[in-house]
C-alpha cells in the first residue's frame, strides 16, 4: 500500500472546504482532478473516507482518523520546508496569527502595523475569536492563549501573567453609598460579568486571599460575552466589573476606570504563544521578537517569563 502525500493534502482541503470544488478553487486545479486524487487514496486504504451529500463533504470515521494524521503530516511539512527557506532568509510571506479578541485589539495591533512596516514583503491574517482554534485545521502560525493550555505537542512560549481586577466609575463610585472593604461586599453592589451565564443565573467571581472571601457570588446587573459591552457598562458608571487586567489598562490611563479592591488580588491566568514548529520560518520569528519586546512596557503583564 502506497500513499501520494500530494492525495492526502488534497484530502484535508476537501475536509476544510466542505467539497470538491471549492477545495479545487483553493488548490487551483480541476474538481475531477481533486476528486481522482481522494478516489486514488480511498482505494489504497481500502475504506470510504468522504460521505457526500448535495450540500456538504463530510469525513467518515475512517477519515476522521486519518484526517488528525494528515493535518500533522501537512504541518509538518510545511515547517521542513521553512526551516530550509529561512536559511539566511528576511521574513517574507504570509503569517496566520490567532488570539482572543481583546488581546488581539489591544495587544496585537500594535505589533502587527510595526511588523508590515518593517518587513514589507510580508502578509498578515489576524483571526480574533473567543473560540480555541484547532490549530492544525485553522493552519495557524501562532496562537495566544490565556488560561491553561490544553494537552499538546506544539512548542510554546511563555509571554507572562495576566491577573483579574475590579473596577469602576468614578461616577458609580461617588454616587453608591454601599460599603466596599473586602470582595464580600460586592454583592451589595451592582456588577457586570464578562462571560456567558445561565438566564437569571448568579456567577462566581474568585479571589486570592482569606477563604471565606476567595468566591464571592454576585448576581450581575450585567452579563455579556462581548467586552466592549461592558468595558462600556462601567465607563458609564453602571457597577463594578470583573476583568483581566489588559482589558482595562487603557481605561484605567485615561482615568475612565478606577481599581477597587486593590489589596484582594485575582485569579491570574499565563499567556502563551504556541507555535507549529520550533525551527519557525523568519516572519514568525521576527514578529514573535516584536511581540516580546512589545510586552516588555506592559503595566498589566508580569513580566518574568518573558
Amino acid at each position: 500500500m502506497t500513499i501520494e502525500v500530494s492525495d492526502l493534502l488534497t484530502f484535508t482541503e476537501v475536509v476544510a472546504c466542505g467539497g470538491f470544488s471549492a477545495a479545487a478553487r483553493s488548490r487551483r486545479t480541476t474538481r475531477q482532478a481533486v476528486h481522482r486524487e481522494v478516489k486514488r487514496l480511498e482505494e489504497s486504504l481500502g475504506v470510504r473516507l468522504l460521505e457526500r451529500t448535495t450540500r456538504r463533504v463530510r469525513p467518515t470515521e475512517a477519515g476522521l482518523r486519518l484526517l488528525e494524521h494528515a493535518q500533522r503530516i501537512r504541518t509538518e511539512l510545511r515547517a521542513a520546508s521553512e526551516a530550509v527557506r529561512s536559511v539566511g532568509a528576511r521574513p517574507t510571506g504570509t503569517l496566520r496569527v490567532a488570539a482572543p479578541a481583546f488581546f488581539g485589539e489591544q495587544v496585537l495591533e500594535p505589533v502587527i502595523v510595526a511588523f508590515l512596516q518593517r518587513y514589507p514583503e510580508t502578509r498578515v491574517e489576524a483571526i480574533y475569536r473567543l473560540e480555541r482554534e484547532d490549530f492544525m485545521r485553522a493552519e495557524l502560525d501562532l496562537a495566544i492563549r490565556m488560561g491553561p493550555l490544553p494537552d499538546s505537542s506544539l512548542p510554546v512560549r511563555r509571554l507572562g501573567q495576566v491577573r483579574m481586577v475590579c473596577c469602576a466609575a468614578p461616577s458609580y463610585l461617588e454616587a453608591t453609598e454601599a460599603p466596599l472593604r473586602t470582595p464580600l461586599d460586592l454583592v451589595r453592589h451592582s456588577t457586570l460579568h464578562y462571560g456567558d451565564v445561565k438566564r437569571d443565573a448568579a456567577v462566581t467571581w474568585r479571589f486570592e486571599g482569606p477563604a471565606d472571601a476567595r468566591a464571592v457570588v454576585v448576581t450581575p446587573r450585567l452579563a455579556s460575552t462581548s467586552l466592549r459591552v461592558i468595558r462600556r457598562a462601567c465607563v458609564d458608571g453602571l457597577g463594578i466589573t470583573h476583568l483581566p487586567a489588559l482589558a482595562v489598562a487603557e481605561l484605567e490611563r485615561e482615568g475612565a476606570v478606577v481599581r477597587v479592591l486593590p489589596q484582594a488580588l485575582g485569579p491570574s491566568s499565563p499567556v502563551h504563544a504556541l507555535m507549529p514548529s520550533r525551527a519557525g520560518n523568519p516572519a514568525l520569528r521576527a514578529f514573535l521578537a516584536l511581540l516580546v519586546e512589545h510586552l516588555r512596557g506592559a503595566t498589566w503583564l508580569d513580566p518574568r517569563a518573558l
